[in-house]
């Protein structure tokens, strides 16, 4: 069936076609590109939010890395702190320690005492006396040993006296009479 359509349906045909045309291209090409571009949009905006958030720690960096090496000097103080429930648990380790130190360094311990723990500026000073004869060469070990351990000992009080002379051919006998410290956290 061929039917002619009027001046003015035909234009209405055209019309309606166009429309299509146009509507298609919408949804074809124009929809997406401006989906796409609106989801840029937001893209950028939430970079923008982050390059915000990351210039605001950019300029804290200083102050956080302060924070950090503050840390990390407490991290080491807490390091050198002996730990026991209470001052005698603690003075008792650093006595066993020392014992087993001197054994090792063939060094016969002839007494170890614990003296009181005295409190100052929030830590307790552990304090052991100790007692022993040795040469010097031993003795510069038992000390080095002491003074390198960690948890800190500190020797506060040392008094050392020749006791005679030794073998032929070898150091003197000293009497060695040393106060060894240790600090912990004053919990009691």
């Amino acid at each position: 069936m061929n039917r002619k359509f009027s001046r003015q349906e035909s234009k209405l045909i055209a019309i309606a076609l166009l429309a299509a045309a146009l509507l298609s291209a919408w949804y074809i090409l124009a929809r997406p590109l401006i989906t796409m571009l609106s989801d840029m949009r937001s893209h950028r905006m939430e970079l923008q939010q982050r390059l915000s958030v990351y210039k605001r720690l950019a300029d804290r960096l200083p102050q956080l890395e302060k924070i950090q090496q503050d840390r990390k000097v407490q991290s080491s103080a807490v390091d050198d702190l002996w730990t026991a429930k209470t001052a005698d648990l603690a003075g008792a380790k650093i006595q066993d320690w020392l014992v087993k130190t001197a054994s090792l360094a063939e060094i016969e311990m002839a007494t170890s005492q614990g003296l009181p723990p005295v409190k100052a500026d929030g830590l307790q000073k552990i304090a052991v006396r100790v007692t022993f004869n040795s040469d010097i060469t031993r003795l510069q070990h038992m000390l080095y040993a002491i003074e390198t351990y960690r948890p800190a000992l500190f020797i506060e009080v040392l008094s050392i006296h020749a006791n005679g002379i030794g073998e032929e051919n070898s150091d003197p006998i000293l009497d060695v009479q040393a106060d060894v410290v240790g600090y912990r956290e004053a919990l009691e």
